[in-house]
């Protein structure tokens, strides 16, 4: 095909790497270009309308074909944390850190299939597991679509981006009593509340470190956790389960400051380098603080708490992510194999011995 299939008064359809683009100019003399799929038809009724609007002056706000992953990236993260969502602070390190370097200095209207799995492969080389690829992959996947949006129109089409099979996705990591008891000892004085409350009701690290005093309620026997404490922006209620962790937040109380958790009069915010240190010396180097929820979310499950109640006190939107944990399934065989059990009648030991015994062709005398 010749690099201009058709020429037009004010522009063109084009190939470029077995692509069809739209090449206009409006009032101004200003070059635009859009990407326009692989059909003929399509791309030259594309063009024809663009031409349309020029002469009309009502061509819309677009993109020339120089905007890059990177502002699409940019608008993403802007939109995130307009929105106030929790996982905009970590959106915006990948994007910086990760995503940018690697392809933020592409066009955005070039970027084909072949991009996402070379980008793939690069992250692969670099020892990380497809699962937190994917993670990456979902959000320059949204980052492309916001900026196809009307509300933007950066680009014509959101490009398509490779999604990775992760297989069995099961999270793994749970602690024993004995476990959490030595993790507990092995940690400084001031920290020992926090995997306490954390161990028993399964909430998460931010959530935990943002408590107040004022949302403990001994004489209920309830933490209220608001909205905007939580990852999904959920309200939630956390039992105080008697002994241990009724101990710890009467103490708190008891101290009257103003978090449940703090360090030298201040709230805790970080506890990297304790948490390292501790799980060496409780001979348990692989732990994570995740773990904890985990383990709290399968002790509920375990104990026979129905997975509705389960998910109020972990605050989990969905059934699917305590799948994931392989908690429910697990507690539902166990319980199975206690009532199978209790419904087969034990044979006497005597038959099974005889029966064994002509297997083994011993025949009575």
């Amino acid at each position: 095909m010749d690099d201009m299939k058709r020429q037009y008064k004010s522009g063109s359809v084009r190939e470029r790497g077995g692509r069809l683009y739209v090449r206009y100019y409006d009032e101004s003399g200003k070059q635009h270009e859009e990407a326009a799929g692989s059909d003929q038809a399509s791309a030259q009724k594309l063009l024809r309308q663009r031409v349309g609007e020029v002469a009309a002056g009502s061509l819309p706000r677009r993109a020339s074909s120089d905007v890059t992953v990177q502002q699409c990236l940019d608008v993403a993260v802007a939109d995130m944390k307009r929105r106030a969502l929790a996982s905009a602070r970590i959106a915006g390190w990948k994007v910086k850190s990760i995503i940018g370097p690697a392809i933020g200095w592409k066009r955005a209207t070039a970027f084909t299939w072949s991009d996402g799995w070379a980008y793939i492969e690069s992250r692969r080389k670099d020892g990380v597991r497809d699962s937190t690829i994917n993670r990456e992959l979902s959000l320059l996947r949204s980052a492309f679509c916001l900026a196809a949006s009307p509300g933007h129109a950066l680009i014509v089409a959101a490009p398509k981006v490779p999604h990775l099979e992760e297989g069995d996705n099961v999270r793994t990591g749970f602690l024993s009593a004995a476990e959490y008891a030595k993790m507990r000892d092995a940690l400084p004085e001031e920290l020992r509340p926090l995997i306490c409350v954390a161990y028993f009701t399964g909430l998460r690290r931010g959530t935990l470190l943002s408590l107040k005093l004022s949302q403990v309620d001994i004489e209920q026997g309830l933490i209220w956790v608001s909205r905007a404490q939580t990852k999904n922006r959920t309200s939630q209620t956390a039992p105080i389960i008697d002994g241990e962790m009724r101990s710890v937040c009467m103490a708190a109380l008891a101290n009257n400051r103003e978090y449940l958790f703090e360090r030298d009069g201040k709230p805790i915010k970080s506890f990297k380098a304790a948490w390292s240190i501790a799980r060496v010396e409780a001979g348990l180097p692989h732990l994570n603080f995740h773990d904890l929820r985990r383990t709290a979310v399968r002790d509920w499950i375990a104990a026979g708490a129905p997975e509705s109640t389960a998910m109020a006190i972990s605050g989990h939107k969905t059934a699917s992510v305590l799948q994931r944990y392989n908690i429910i399934d697990a507690a539902v065989v166990k319980r199975a194999a206690s009532l199978r059990a209790n419904e087969i009648p034990s044979a006497p030991s005597g038959e099974l011995r005889g029966n064994q015994g002509e297997k083994k062709g011993n025949r009575p005398s």
